[in-house]
Order: structure tokens, then C-alpha cells, then sequence
């Protein structure tokens, strides 16, 4: 049984690593359902960031525009490949980009998790960056309130 799981693993490692991504992001809370176009594109990703490896000889990760321990969600939209250099670099900031999409984190929680998480969550990246409202992220008119 163990050689059939290790011989799957070795066949299949871009679902083994998106595995360990989606348990980091579950443990941290951070997840919403997916669609199945959603899984392939994360899936796409990963053997991006392999054959970016492969191509130039340095690691490659992939990371979370907005990170995971601010609420940052476990999509397609909040990933990109980066050289893992450059992701160290960014040592789990908010940065300009995480801000551009926090309207869309807060969009998709409220739509597929609840109005209670995306205000979490809304919250969570208010406090980060020390703003005293936090509506100014999202725009209280997005999400139809």
C-alpha cells in the first residue's frame, strides 16, 4: 500500500504540493470552496513554478499576494510564482499588490464563506496596516450593503 501512495506521489507532484498549500491555508483558515476551473488553474501554477525551476536553475514558489496569516485567501486570484528570493524578501508584508486585491478576498469570503468571515477578515488587514476604519478597504457599496 505505502509503495502504491509513493509511486502515486512521484506521478503526481504538482497535487502533492498544492495539497500541502491548501492543509497550510486550512490550518490558518483561509480557504474557500473552489470551483473545479479554480483547481486547475492552481494546478497550472504549479508546474509553472517547476518548469520556471527547471528553466533557470533557482527555486521558485509560490506565494500569497495577501498572506495567509492575515487572512489572506487559498485562491487562484491571491497566488502568483515567484523566485523564492524574491518572496523571502517580502517577509509576510502587506504590500501594495495584497492591497489591490483585498476587495476580492472580502468578495469572495462574503460569497462563498459568509458575511461574518469577510468581515474578519476585512478587520484582520485593517489592524495590519493601522487603519481606524476598516470600510475603506472594501467599499461598503461592493458587496451590497
Amino acid at each position: 500500500k505505502e509503495a502504491t501512495a509513493k509511486a502515486w506521489r512521484k506521478a503526481h507532484p504538482e497535487l502533492v504540493s498544492e495539497q500541502k498549500r491548501k492543509r497550510r491555508a486550512k490550518e490558518k483558515k483561509a480557504t474557500v470552496p473552489l470551483t473545479s476551473k479554480e483547481k486547475q488553474t492552481m494546478l497550472v501554477m504549479e508546474r509553472t513554478r517547476r518548469r520556471l525551476q527547471k528553466k533557470t536553475g533557482r527555486e521558485h514558489t509560490i506565494d500569497h499576494i495577501v498572506p495567509l496569516d492575515y487572512g489572506g485567501i487559498h485562491h487562484p486570484c491571491n497566488l502568483q510564482v515567484l523566485d523564492k528570493s524574491t518572496n523571502s524578501s517580502k517577509n509576510n508584508k502587506i504590500t501594495s499588490e495584497a492591497l489591490a486585491l483585498v476587495r476580492e478576498n472580502y468578495r469572495l469570503y462574503y460569497e462563498r464563506i459568509g458575511t461574518e468571515k469577510a468581515e474578519w477578515f476585512r478587520d484582520q488587514i485593517a489592524a495590519e496596516i493601522g487603519l481606524e476604519t476598516a470600510n475603506s478597504l472594501i467599499g461598503r457599496k461592493a458587496m451590497g450593503e
